[in-house]
């Protein structure tokens, strides 16, 4: 679960269910090798689906300056939440959702629109990947691999939160 991807201009959140229970080391195939070409037969869903408003055409909610919603010159807080399906913390994930706090202001993520739709999102949900992967003309892995319930299944046991800088030269 990749929960906070960003930079000054833009920002992610990208669920990365796998068709495991537990952890696993693995070699080969089931890694899904980029290089190989392999990248969408591995035991998980490495591409994820991920909810951008800027990739998906919304350009005034984040970045630097008055211009935006969510000025990043400034000091903000992210607010990440998980829902279930039925409202415990028992229930299969059904939705992720993301509200952002400046200056005692509450704003909720943008409804954004999926290139060639007229259905708008704001949240992960299954039906909202399955949407992004056809808008885009990707392969849905993240169906493939269980979706949100999947993803869920490990966050029950609780899970390490992981910091890193990085830097994707292929992307």
């Amino acid at each position: 679960m990749d929960i906070w991807e960003a930079n000054k201009t833009s920002e992610a959140f990208t669920s990365h269910p796998c068709s495991l229970d537990g952890p696993k080391r693995c070699s080969g195939t089931e890694c899904g090798d980029d290089d190989k070409g392999q990248k969408t037969e591995g035991v998980c869903d490495k591409d994820g689906c991920d909810l951008n408003p800027f990739r998906y055409g919304t350009k005034d909610f984040f970045g630097e300056g008055s211009g935006f919603k969510v000025d990043t010159t400034k000091p903000f807080t992210v607010v990440t939440q998980f829902h279930t399906d039925d409202g415990t913390a028992n229930g299969n994930l059904s939705e992720i959702r993301r509200i952002f706090v400046q200056d005692g202001t509450v704003h909720q993520h943008p409804k954004t629109k999926l290139p060639n739709s007229e259905k708008q999102y704001d949240s992960i949900t299954d039906e909202m990947c399955d949407a992004s992967k056809e808008a885009f003309g990707d392969p849905n892995t993240h169906k493939k691999h269980g979706g949100l319930k999947k993803m869920g299944e490990p966050m029950k046991d609780g899970m390490v939160l992981v910091m890193s800088i990085w830097d994707d030269h292929a992307a």
